[in-house]
């Protein structure tokens, strides 16, 4: 995984809770060739936030991927490093392309957060 998703994965008070940033890269669509280097410009588009804090009793991720061993090792080491939450709130399977992630509420419910950023690249 060249860049780890920006994926949160948290224990909000004892409550599962999970942010992901959606970011959406816009420019024109053409290649650039014959150089060794070029520069990259960038433009702040918008910001959205399209869900604050939406509680749900149980919650299912599924990424459709390639690399579905990278996605279900960085999914099982965020919960087991970074998210402070036990192996009952939790469970990754992972398939020929797919990984399921399933968040479990275990009565509290499961926090979702998401948020999208537009950004226009140029080359």
């Amino acid at each position: 995984m060249l860049q780890e998703p920006p994926i949160i994965i948290s224990n909000a008070s004892g409550i599962p809770a999970i942010k992901i940033s959606l970011v959406d890269l816009t420019g024109a669509n053409y290649s650039y060739s014959g150089s060794i280097t070029t520069s990259v410009k960038k433009r702040f588009k918008s910001y959205e936030l399209l869900a604050d804090c939406l509680n749900y009793p149980d919650l299912t991720i599924n990424v459709t991927t390639d690399y579905p061993s990278v996605w279900g090792d960085w999914f099982n080491k965020t919960f087991a490093e970074e998210s402070e939450l036990d192996g009952s709130y939790y469970d990754v399977s992972v398939t020929a392309n797919n990984v399921e992630v399933n968040l479990y509420g275990n009565g509290a419910g499961v926090e979702l957060y998401l948020e999208k950023t537009a950004v226009e690249v140029e080359i």
